[in-house]
């Protein structure tokens, strides 16, 4: 779910697919893609590089089109992603990613 100045509120209560791939990893150092569904229903798939904190639980992606994400593990296979873009057209969403098995 999340607000943005086009939207407003959008996704309370609504099933959607966020795909986080991590690609590469260097000690705490990432990098990878994220795919989600615009606001017209397009695929759009962002090259990210990303850092994990000192505490392992905590990390910060930079996604290569715009914003920003802090994430937070809760278990092995979830994690907490809060999204931020600033400026006119900013935005926030709080999504809880899940672990897909291979």
């Amino acid at each position: 779910m999340g607000y943005d100045p086009l939207e407003g509120y959008y996704g309370e209560g609504e099933n959607y697919t966020v795909t986080l791939t991590i690609t590469e990893q260097r000690g705490r150092l990432f990098n990878g893609t994220i795919s989600y569904l615009d606001i017209n229903d397009t695929e759009v798939v962002e090259g990210l590089a990303g850092v994990i904190a000192l505490d392992n639980t905590t990390f910060y992606i930079a996604e290569f089109i715009a914003g920003y994400d802090v994430g937070t593990v809760i278990s092995e296979d979830e994690i907490e992603l809060l999204y931020i873009r600033d400026g006119e057209m900013g935005g926030v969403s709080l999504d809880i990613l899940r672990r897909v098995p291979e």
